[in-house]
């Protein structure tokens, strides 16, 4: 026995639902796209953040020295921070610059590269005796 198909039956052809699916498909690898970009902007931020905070630790650490002990760094200590399971590396230099006996002036730097590009933070302060 066969069964008799109207043209008026409702549904959609394979041709459709395989357009709706690369539809579907373009959309969503979209969206990973952003996700994706959002996750290293925020990462790069936290990275910004990390060596803000690094910066003033160290400005506070020199102010907090008594005066004649205030010093250049010789060579830029290497400080690795970690988050979210990454060890990120660090470089931080001082450098102290003598205003007149009673005053200097501190700059501390700190330089950390990613994704092959090099970013500065830099903090400065004038100490007085």
């Amino acid at each position: 026995m066969r069964i008799a198909r109207s043209n008026s039956e409702k549904g959609f052809t394979l041709v459709e639902v395989l357009v709706a699916m690369v539809i579907m498909l373009i959309g969503l690898m979209g969206l990973f796209k952003s996700i994706e970009m959002l996750m290293e902007h925020n990462l790069r931020n936290y990275m910004r953040e990390e060596s803000v905070r690094l910066s003033e630790e160290r400005m506070v650490g020199a102010k907090n020295l008594p005066f004649a002990n205030i010093s250049s760094y010789s060579t830029p200590r290497t400080v690795t921070r970690s988050f979210r399971s990454i060890s990120k590396p660090f470089s931080v230099n001082r450098t102290v610059t003598a205003l007149s006996t009673t005053s200097q002036q501190v700059d501390v730097s700190v330089v950390w590269t990613y994704k092959g590009a090099t970013y500065t933070q830099q903090v400065s302060s004038i100490v007085a005796q």
